[in-house]
């Protein structure tokens, strides 16, 4: 006799749902409903696809009230948080003094990179590469 086919009750659906949106693989909810994965991704397809999603936007509530609303040292990491995911922000690495290499001591290639980060010409004109733009210029006092 075969077994009945596996109905899951709005529990057991709302159970997918939340495990799914904590990165549960879907074998151990199958096997916490015991029940096969090919029977829960067919019974529960809708929850399986909107888990992840639906937590997300759950954390970005919280992450955005706690950005706007929040006592100010929560506030102010939360919106750095935010911004460096969402806006794309950056913090700039600091500048060290080993970093600082004398105007005369300079090779051209680090003088031009100077020149381009700073908006002026140069002799070869082309745009400075990642490594080029950590050089600092300064001039040592007379």
């Amino acid at each position: 006799m075969a077994r009945p086919a596996w109905k899951p009750t709005a529990k057991e659906r709302d159970t997918v749902k939340t495990m799914t949106g904590y990165g549960i693989p879907q074998h151990e909810i199958a096997a916490t409903l015991r029940v096969t994965k090919p029977t829960l991704e067919k019974r529960c397809r809708a929850e399986l696809d909107t888990g992840a999603a639906d937590a997300n936007a759950k954390v970005a509530a919280s992450m955005f009230r706690m950005a706007t609303k929040g006592p100010y040292s929560v506030r102010f990491q939360a919106a750095k948080f935010w911004l460096a995911c969402r806006a794309e922000w950056k913090e700039r690495p600091p500048v060290t003094l080993d970093m600082l290499v004398p105007i005369d001591r300079m090779t051209d290639a680090q003088f031009d990179a100077v020149m381009r980060i700073n908006g002026l010409p140069t002799v070869g004109g082309a745009p400075p590469s990642a490594d080029e733009t950590n050089v600092v210029p300064y001039r040592p006092r007379p």
